[in-house]
């Protein structure tokens, strides 16, 4: 273009040749694939990986090893669920959309594992299986801090939201609660799991649910009263699983806020006992 064209449209004029070529190159792309039997390169690319994918997705140790990535990355302070997720919706969401197609229309649901399997069980109120924790410490724990924390974090941790407790205990590099905090969501997925293999109850229904559905309203949405059992089931194991490593810990606790307060009495003893010096 001639210098007296100004800088904003010179840019435009050199863009339409890059535009035009593109155009031609995927042009020509989607015609090959309208000469094939796969019609368009969606269809293509969900031939070639569908299955594998799908393969993958029904598979309980590719779940298993998901939740136990997502935990490790946890505990070295990194959010794993975030981490994780665009593989779990990428292979469970089409095998959520199947069973909620199939669920519509009354016919049996056809994947075991969907994408609300993590929602559901294994992260049956946020990462962690936090919950039956923070119930332990809001109503067993003798420990001011693990009390406080318990009561404050509760509510938020019934609606899914648990960061109170990972970062308020907290349990980034806490050894303490190491195997519990990854073991915890691989018995939440487990035990469900094995419910459907010996036909107790079905898979669930593939419906997305918004953050912050609380427990139990979860597990009815997603499969009736025999999910909600579950996921009662599921609190009360929680409860059980976390409770020796609890117990240990806030007894720790008790003995560190005792020992604190025998040395600040200490402190004002010798306050007191300078001043009256003093004098």
């Amino acid at each position: 273009m001639p210098a007296s064209v100004p800088p904003t449209i010179a840019k435009s004029f050199a863009s339409i040749a890059p535009a035009f070529i593109l155009t031609g190159i995927f042009s020509v792309v989607c015609f090959g694939f309208e000469m094939t039997s796969y019609g368009d390169a969606n269809n293509f690319i969900y031939s070639i990986l569908g299955g594998p994918l799908q393969t993958l997705g029904n598979s309980p140790f590719s779940f298993i090893m998901l939740i136990i990535v997502a935990q490790l990355l946890w505990f070295f302070g990194i959010h794993g669920y975030m981490i994780i997720r665009p593989i779990l919706q990428t292979v469970f969401i089409p095998l959520s959309l199947m069973n909620l197609t199939a669920f519509e229309v009354g016919e049996q649901l056809p994947n075991a594992i969907t994408y609300q399997h993590y929602g559901t069980y294994a992260n049956l109120d946020g990462s962690g299986a936090l919950l039956g924790l923070a119930i332990l410490m809001a109503f067993t724990a003798k420990s001011d801090r693990y009390k406080k924390l318990g009561r404050m974090a509760l509510p938020a941790t019934f609606f899914g939201i648990n960061e109170p407790v990972i970062f308020g205990i907290p349990m980034v590099l806490n050894t303490v609660f190491f195997i519990p905090f990854i073991i915890g969501p691989i018995v939440m997925f487990v035990i469900p799991y094995l419910l459907q293999v010996f036909h107790v109850i079905e898979t669930l229904r593939g419906i997305q649910l918004p953050l912050g559905t609380p427990a139990l309203a979860y597990g009815w949405l997603e499969g009736g009263l025999p999910i909600l059992l579950v996921q009662a089931i599921l609190i009360v194991v929680q409860i059980i699983l976390w409770l020796p490593f609890f117990k240990a810990a806030d007894k720790q606790a008790l003995l560190e806020e005792k020992q604190l307060d025998t040395e600040l009495t200490v402190n004002e003893e010798d306050k007191v006992g300078n001043s009256i010096a003093e004098i």
